[in-house]
């Protein structure tokens, strides 16, 4: 009962997909069933194998830590506009409420947009994007400049 939610949006995407196709004959199912089964491995070894799951958590520990020092440093320039900063001269009474974008997310935002940046200059990016785009050229069938650029389209989403 569990997965019944999630495979009725699945067959859903898929059919409308089909339906909003503007050749429904061209669509090769092999490519279909292609995408379909690495979207299946994938959601296995992301949740069922431990060490993919280690590995994970330990980026979060890290993006928690970046996002500690961004808080700290917000609070050093704004006082206690920052989020959870301590120090505001009237009384709280919804401390849910005290988040500010500008200074709680917007650095955030604009810290791993910096760091992206590094890493993209650092060619760290486009070394993971070309291994990406190898290893869907074959059963996907994409390649050259739309295979990479659907590839890197996922870290631009992302950052």
């Amino acid at each position: 009962m569990d997965y019944l939610q999630p495979t009725i949006g699945f067959l859903a995407l898929l059919s409308l997909g089909a339906i909003f196709s503007e050749n429904i004959k061209s669509i090769n199912i092999k490519y279909v069933v292609s995408g379909v089964l690495i979207q299946l491995i994938l959601t296995i070894l992301l949740t069922k194998v431990e060490l993919i799951g280690s590995f994970f958590n330990y980026l979060s520990d890290g993006v928690l830590v970046l996002k500690a020092a961004n808080d700290y440093g917000t609070q050093f320039v704004f006082g206690y506009l920052a989020d959870g900063a301590p120090g505001a001269p009237f009384d709280i009474t919804n401390p849910g409420g005290t988040f500010i974008f500008a200074f709680g997310g917007l650095t955030l935002v604009i810290l791993m947009s910096a760091i992206s940046a590094l890493l993209w200059h650092l060619k760290v990016i486009p070394f993971i994007v070309n291994a990406i785009s190898i290893l869907f050229k074959k059963p996907l069938n994409v390649g050259g400049p739309i295979g990479l650029g659907a590839t890197a389209n996922v870290f631009f989403r992302t950052s």
